[in-house]
């Protein structure tokens, strides 16, 4: 258990309950136009603890099992000591500078993490057979050892059609993250969103109910389906029409644009059948007028075309299209 402290200077001292160590101190100040800010001190004393008992056992020739069993115990001592702390700490600080203190956290979480896996892999050795098998394992084991690069989050400004990849990436990275609290993944959840969809949670203030709450409403307000998919038909009915023949560039543009908006309806299971009958003569008025005498021309007499013909056809045409501008140029 741990003590908390507020000091005549403004600062917060945190102690250890039954030993009375001090464990790290917080300084800060009063303002007396706002809540109290304050710069959070790593608590060394748990980390320095942590990286001693790490080198005493590395510096060992061959540690026994009852040395590994030991450490591994004091191990995961520090791992619950750092993470109350963390707690207390969570509460004093200001939103400010969360962003600093949970990567700091991070960084000493992840460090007693790999000693324990360490520990764990000496007393649970694998037992193997022969060389060729024990090349595989440490290959395995190399592998595991890449640091991969950062994953980044582009922030969401409230664009239905970037939610749904704005929510997957902060769900694998973030929401689903169980060394998180959902205070600190509310903070995140701050820092990812801008304009109108940071106006939708500005009002709210950090707790772990309010996080749920806005979750709820950011999904309600730009993750339904039906606001999706308007927007993605939208998008085609702004798509500039290509009014030269000259201008490859805006023909191309014109059907990655199309593809991408068609595509992404597809993947939220609105089928080209419900909207052909209104995109195909959409379409047809945005490329050149001898493109679209074309298509009827190969069209002939059928009644009914799917919107994966139209949609070939122009591919067909750009890239017929560029090949002989590459071989004219």
């Amino acid at each position: 258990m741990f003590k908390v402290q507020d000091n005549p200077d403004g600062s917060t001292s945190i102690y250890c309950k039954n030993s009375g160590n001090l464990l790290c101190t917080i300084p800060g100040k009063r303002n007396c136009n706002g809540p109290r800010r304050v710069n959070v001190v790593e608590p060394q004393p748990v980390n320095t603890t942590q990286t001693s008992l790490v080198s005493n056992w590395d510096n060992l020739k061959k540690p026994n099992e009852s040395l590994n069993e030991e450490l591994l115990v004091k191990l995961k001592q520090k791992e619950c000591q750092l993470k109350e702390i963390n707690d207390q700490v969570e509460k004093l600080i200001d939103v400010s500078s969360i962003e600093t203190e949970i990567l700091d956290s991070e960084e000493f979480n992840d460090k007693i993490s790999k000693c324990i896996r360490k520990v764990n892999r000496k007393l649970k050795p694998n037992i193997v057979k022969n060389p060729e098998s024990q090349r595989e394992i440490e290959s395995k084991d190399r592998g595991f050892n890449v640091k991969l690069p950062k994953l980044t989050i582009e922030k969401f400004m409230g664009n239905p059609q970037e939610w749904t990849e704005f929510w997957n990436s902060f769900e694998t990275t973030i929401h689903e993250n169980n060394v998180l609290s959902k205070v600190e993944k509310f903070s995140y959840l701050k820092m990812y969103l801008s304009g109108k969809a940071l106006n939708v949670v500005s009002g709210f203030e950090l707790s772990s109910e309010n996080y749920d709450n806005c979750i709820k409403i950011l999904k309600d307000r730009f993750g339904r389906k039906d606001v999706i998919g308007s927007s993605y038909m939208n998008k085609i009915i702004n798509i500039e029409p290509v009014k030269n023949s000259s201008n490859l560039n805006a023909l191309r543009r014109l059907y990655d644009d199309l593809i991408t908006s068609v595509r992404n309806l597809d993947a939220m299971s609105v089928t080209s059948g419900s909207y052909s009958c209104l995109l195909i003569p959409m379409v047809l008025k945005k490329i050149l007028y001898n493109m679209v005498l074309e298509f009827n021309r190969k069209k002939g007499s059928k009644s009914e075309v799917e919107v994966s013909e139209l949609l070939d056809y122009i591919k067909s045409e750009v890239e017929c299209r560029e090949s002989s501008n590459l071989i004219i140029n």
